[in-house]
């Protein structure tokens, strides 16, 4: 009698299938994301290349698009995460990568030329040094055409990640680009444009990212079905519908993060409003390197959660975001505490010595970064199963506490003050994402299962810790390369000691090979 080996239980259970997926696209989209590490180089470079001051200027620039790209965006990053995987029909998803396009890059073009003739009151509005103070209008006309371009490429990479494909538009939007605007940055100072440069660089860099995109969409769907496929005014109208309340949500997330440093600007006069804005980019910079762990699960989590609500899969939704909530706090505390501890090492070795002002600011942020990961994706599950209203709602509480703070504490303590507030409003914002995703849809990221990689996560971190004081003494270089092989070490002992045999596989060969015997 011939025997058959059954399979392991979890090769047919739908939870650890998910959980799968969730671990292996999250850790796609983390190691595209780490294309920010190119932007946590490029800052330094740029600052020791064109200034504080010139950069400070750019940072602030740049925070005012970023927060406008939500307006042009008008949503549809988010609307395509909802409407393509739901789809009933190819030429319907077809039609809704064509509606999302149009709206978003139409409006982008339109806003740019309207910012283009108000460029001369727009720079009443900014402190710069005398460099930058005098052509301030030219730059800003030039430089209002990232707007347009900027917004294509988050809303044609958006398509492909509702296919449920996270890595490759992670490394456009992220790693070509910030790798194109490094090389072109440091080429067009040494072209002699050394005003103009930053904003040449950036343009050339988003022009070059949303030619990659066409073809990435490409790949993922057919634009001659694209081009071709119906208006359809019903679809139309579903998808404005549900934009519409979204947009001043996203808003409202963009403003969280991008205000600290328009404020900041505005708070002190002249090159020392540039210089207070720089000194909280050049933090924020670092810091975004954590933020890199929550954005990877937020990417993946959108359209699954679209998905399994589109199939009435509450049971499984529930598993997927208690998962993602143990990776990511077993993930953030061993990041969070070693950059905490490296922080004024790394601000040494990588920027001028004015920049060291920067490390009050970096040890709030890093805080933040851990308190924001302990709540969980609440957020996004919120936007993709929620009344349209509620990110709207929760959006404003976390920019009321923030801009409160940012006026009580920013000009008394510049960076660090802003970096508390930035903490606070990103926190508050979630706080309530959390308790209405429990309250409305019964779901709860914390389970037992939690605890183990917690703790072991922290004892991880308190070993690191005394690695790092040990190798103060033998200067900063050391202590960066120990608190380096400290998180590698921290992200294996997690896996072995803290996280389930399930949990483990999920994460694919990292995860076997860390259990091994």
């Amino acid at each position: 009698m011939t025997s058959t080996k059954s399979p392991p239980p979890e090769a047919d259970d739908p939870s650890h299938r998910d959980q799968s997926v969730v671990a292996k696209s999250a850790g796609l989209a983390f190691l595209g994301r780490l294309g920010a590490l190119i932007e946590a180089v490029s800052f330094p470079v740029f600052a020791y290349l064109y200034g504080a001051e010139a950069v400070g200027v750019y940072v602030t620039l740049w925070g005012y698009i970023m927060a406008t790209t939500a307006v042009t965006d008008y949503a549809m990053t988010t609307t395509l995460q909802r409407f393509v995987p739901a789809a009933k029909t190819e030429e319907e998803a077809h039609s809704a990568v064509k509606i999302a396009l149009i709206v978003s890059t139409g409006l982008g073009l339109a806003l740019a030329m309207i910012l283009y003739f108000l460029a001369p009151y727009i720079a009443g509005f900014i402190n710069a040094g005398p460099a930058e103070e005098e052509k301030l209008s030219t730059i800003i006309r030039l430089y209002v055409w990232s707007l347009p371009l900027w917004t294509f490429v988050e809303s044609a990479t958006a398509t492909v990640r509702a296919r449920r494909t996270f890595g490759p538009e992670i490394r456009i939007r992220i790693f070509y680009e910030q790798g194109l605007r490094l090389a072109a940055g440091v080429g067009f100072f040494y072209l002699g444009y050394t005003l103009y440069g930053l904003y040449l660089a950036h343009i050339f860099s988003q022009g070059a990212a949303a030619v990659l995109s066409i073809l990435l969409v490409a790949k993922y769907y057919d634009l001659k079905a694209i081009l071709f496929a119906p208006l359809d005014r019903k679809l139309l109208r579903e998808m404005l519908s549900f934009a519409t309340p979204m947009t001043p949500a996203n808003f409202l997330k963009k403003l969280n993060i991008q205000l600290p440093v328009i404020m900041l600007n505005t708070f002190f006069p002249g090159a020392a409003g540039a210089q207070a804005a720089a000194l909280f980019a050049a933090a924020r910079k670092i810091a975004s390197v954590l933020r890199v762990i929550r954005l990877s699960f937020d990417y993946v989590l959108a359209p699954l959660a679209a998905e399994k609500s589109a199939k009435s899969g509450h049971a499984s939704l529930a598993d997927m975001y208690s998962f993602a909530t143990r990776l990511m706090i077993a993930t953030i505390i061993p990041a969070a505490v070693i950059l905490i501890l490296i922080r004024e090492s790394l601000l040494d070795l990588a920027f001028e010595p004015q920049f060291m002002a920067a490390a009050g600011a970096l040890l709030v942020l890093s805080v933040g970064r851990i308190l924001e990961a302990a709540l969980g994706p609440a957020s996004t599950l919120i936007e993709m199963l929620g009344n349209r209203m509620i990110p709207l709602i929760n959006g404003t509480i976390g920019v009321t506490v923030m801009t409160s703070l940012l006026f009580l504490l920013g000009p008394a303590y510049g960076a660090t003050g802003a970096a508390f507030a930035a903490s606070a409003g990103l926190f508050a914002s979630g706080l309530a994402d959390l308790w209405q995703a429990h309250r409305i849809f019964g779901l709860v990221p914390y389970r037992r299962s939690l605890l183990r990689p917690a703790f072991v996560a922290i004892l991880a971190s308190a070993a690191s810790a005394a690695l790092i004081y040990a190798a103060t003494p033998f200067g900063p270089a050391a202590v960066l390369a120990v608190g380096i092989a400290s998180l590698i070490a921290s992200y294996a002992l997690i896996c072995r000691y803290g996280l389930n045999a399930a949990d483990a596989k999920a994460l694919g060969p990292f995860g076997r090979f860390a259990r091994k015997p």
